[in-house]
């Protein structure tokens, strides 16, 4: 007979109790206490986060395999607790504030700030598997009065699945795969009123670097530098950096070259003959996990004392030999990696899915994020 879809087989499990364990056999870190390691499977079809939490609330005994956030609202019989700033706690002497929030900012993926004050996000309401159209787009938001909340917010352009932003001299790029767009507002009415396309058919592109007359983008397996020689804001010549890189996910300058995550490896490219392109590859480390591709090496930076540090998410398993030993990791953590010794460190190892967006602010404090769970950590020294 034919095999079974892993949607049929789901379905064939409806009213089974189940019970969640890791790769080892033991229960799951879903819920230390094991209370809810255990549930009876339900198959529900799309359903909006009210239709999560009427489930839940009203009475219903099964356990659902939803979002840990939005199983926290439905405890509540709201969605306060994910809209407003119930249970969000900040560090003494900091101050958190809600900005903006749902309906007119709901699903965020991306955002960036322009020097005008204005705050652009990226909103794909369809997530990273829907194949609807017309569900993404751009929001302005600005605070007019200086309260902290964005009082003013309006669409800018609308697009499907934005997954990054750049304002860059008053032109907002959008990559929205497979295009990279240019998008202006040259009347000064907070919606864009010229569009160009900048460049298409970029194969699952990671990211954009504004540089020159163009941009650095990543668009799996290579690296391109796109500019607009004749300036009708569309690329017209194209050039190829490095090719036949393995998913790279994240990149930093430095050394005279390029460090790039390229899962097992951690890869060092370098220009020596100024013709644009790397004709010098090293592999630095490797032995980095690549379990899952999207949670690989990422989120590079270089440290104020001058190291570079870089992390990978959960389901990883990290083994890389350096010259003093092998440093190991798993399931989310950072690394730091000095260039004069070479010398790789693992720290700040625990639970984290999905942690996107690090920094170091004018005193040297090192901030990261962790998205899934709305969370943000910072520490005095990452060594």
């Amino acid at each position: 007979s034919k095999p079974k879809s892993p949607t049929q087989m789901l379905r064939s499990l409806v009213g089974s109790e189940m019970c969640i364990r890791d790769r080892t056999g033991h229960l799951s870190n879903f819920d230390p206490s094991g209370a809810a390691n255990t549930f009876t499977l339900a198959w529900h079809e799309r359903l909006t986060l009210e239709e999560y939490s009427n489930i839940f609330v009203g009475g219903a005994k099964l356990h659902h395999m939803v979002p840990r956030k939005v199983m926290k609202a439905a405890e509540n019989g709201s969605n306060d607790s994910i809209n407003g700033m119930n249970g969000v706690k900040a560090p003494e002497g900091f101050k958190v504030n809600l900005f903006a929030a749902p309906p007119e900012v709901n699903y965020p993926v991306c955002h960036t700030a322009a020097s005008t004050g204005e705050v652009f996000v990226g909103i794909d309401e369809q997530g990273s598997l829907g194949k609807e159209k017309g569900r993404g787009r751009v929001v302005r938001c600005i605070d007019t009065d200086g309260d902290g909340k964005a009082d003013k917010v309006n669409t800018f352009a609308k697009m499907d699945h934005p997954r990054g932003l750049i304002y860059d001299n008053g032109k907002l790029w959008v990559l929205h795969p497979p295009f990279l767009t240019l998008y202006e507002d040259t009347n000064g009415d907070g919606r864009y009123d010229k569009l160009s396309t900048f460049a298409d058919g970029l194969n699952i592109p990671t990211g954009v670097y504004p540089y020159k007359e163009g941009v650095i983008a990543w668009s799996i397996p290579t690296i391109w530098f796109l500019r607009d020689t004749d300036g009708d804001g569309r690329a017209d010549k194209t050039s190829v950096i490095a090719d036949y890189l393995h998913i790279p996910l994240s990149f930093e300058f430095g050394d005279g070259g390029v460090y790039v995550s390229e899962e097992p490896h951690f890869t060092f490219l370098k220009d020596t003959d100024a013709d644009g392109r790397a004709d010098f590859r090293e592999k630095v480390l490797t032995g980095f996990g690549c379990e899952d591709s999207h949670h690989a090496l990422h989120d590079f930076v270089w440290t104020p004392d001058g190291d570079l540090i870089f992390r990978e998410s959960i389901f990883h398993h990290s083994q890389v030999e350096t010259p003093y030993g092998p440093v190991r990791q798993r399931d989310s953590g950072w690394f730091r990696f000095e260039p004069r010794s070479h010398r790789l460190t693992s720290f700040g190892t625990h639970m984290s899915t999905n942690p996107w967006g690090v920094t170091f602010d004018d005193w040297g404090q090192h901030m990261a994020s962790y998205p899934i769970y709305a969370q943000a950590f910072h520490a005095l020294d990452p060594a």
